[in-house]
């Protein structure tokens, strides 16, 4: 059994342990030299908002892979004395780099098309309306129309991973009626934004009957893999423990089709009202990848 330290052979973040000096590869941190979990530096975080690691890492979703940060408060926020908090985990991203969102994920009302679609048409046909809300009151983000092209060479695997509907071009629905007046045949209306009416746009592949088709339902924005922390005045440790594989989710696997994925922490997050946020410390950033879950013992 294999035990890791350090960097490098199977995954690690590079500079996840800080212990170059600087804050490379996490520059949205200052390097810190006063105190670490191990070693001589940790990496100090302050103020709120997004923050997203400067490397993507290579990923290989039909191996395993784990998790781990340490971390912990070092001087509390004012006036109210919150410790430092946040979501931790990662973003993730397919093979050109474009960020991957839910709403680029099928597995919500996955059904197919009961009648060729075609540019220049106001409707689309499908086959079940199960997963599909038929609120139009319900946000827009919670309505995108996704199509999986069967002959499109990244899109093409049924309700598994797209940008046609979301990304590349943004379609909604805005009414949604049984045709057939017994379940097995429903109309959507086409919708620019949720709201006004569109007709469907050439996506560039033909779109014929039995097109696999998904509802597009945003959600978390990226993949809190380690949860909403709230870091104590001592080192702590967060880990995923082993995950494998890619589904529609914002905590572990990954998502479709990600073959990249990036360092994500949303640091002091919810905490409002506060003069000066918390300041905290990262140490042992670390990804593990592994042919077999507990081939690897982590230190």
């Amino acid at each position: 059994m294999a035990i890791i330290y350090g960097r490098p052979t199977l995954g690690l973040f590079t500079n996840g342990d800080f212990e170059s000096g600087d804050n490379s590869n996490f520059t949205f941190g200052t390097s810190y030299s006063a105190e670490s979990y191990r070693g001589s530096y940790s990496l100090m975080v302050t103020g709120g908002g997004t923050v997203i690691g400067n490397q993507y890492v290579s990923v290989d979703t039909t191996k395993y892979y784990r998790m781990s940060v340490r971390a912990k408060t070092l001087t509390n926020s004012s006036p109210n004395n919150y410790l430092g908090i946040g979501y931790l985990g990662f973003s993730c991203y397919d093979q050109f780099y474009n960020f991957i969102d839910l709403r680029n994920c099928g597995d919500n009302g996955n059904t197919t098309l009961t009648r060729a679609c075609n540019p220049g048409d106001s409707y689309i046909y499908i086959a079940s309306a199960s997963g599909w809300t038929q609120n139009m009151s319900d946000l827009y983000y919670y309505r995108n129309v996704l199509f999986f092209p069967a002959t499109h060479p990244y899109y093409g695997s049924p309700w598994k991973y797209t940008r046609i509907g979301y990304g590349d071009y943004n379609i909604y629905y805005n009414s949604i009626t049984d045709v057939s007046g017994n379940g097995t045949e429903w109309r959507l209306g086409l919708s620019s934004d949720g709201t006004n009416s569109m007709t469907m746009p050439n996506v560039g592949y033909s779109l014929p009957i039995g097109t696999p088709i998904s509802r597009g339902i945003a959600g978390g924005t990226y993949n809190y893999a380690l949860g909403y922390q709230e870091y104590p005045a001592t080192w702590a440790q967060y880990d995923t423990g082993w995950f494998t594989g890619e589904s529609y989710n914002s905590s572990v696997p990954f998502r479709y089709k990600t073959r990249y994925i990036t360092f994500m922490n949303l640091p002091n997050y919810g905490r409002t009202g506060e003069t000066t946020t918390a300041k905290y410390l990262y140490d042992d950033v670390l990804l593990y990848q592994s042919s077999a879950p507990g081939a690897i013992t982590i230190p």
